[in-house]
């Protein structure tokens, strides 16, 4: 994936993760990628922490592994 696609699949992540509250497998998937690439800008690692933090505080409240919602 290259840069810029990356940017773009992690902008549409977070308007669908914001929109719906939930966050999918395919979704993780994005963001394990996002994680391993070298171009990761420092502010989007920092933004990626901070959303799987987020996300893992949600997943106390539910018993759905497909999908995580708060």
């Amino acid at each position: 994936m290259t840069s810029q696609n990356l940017k773009l699949a992690l902008a549409e992540l977070h308007a669908r993760a914001v929109s719906t509250g939930t966050i999918s497998d395919s979704h993780r998937r994005v963001l394990r990628q996002a994680l391993s690439s070298p171009d990761l800008a420092d502010d989007k690692r920092v933004a990626i922490d901070r959303l799987l933090v987020a996300v893992a505080d949600c997943a106390n409240f539910t018993d759905d592994s497909s999908s995580v919602a708060c």
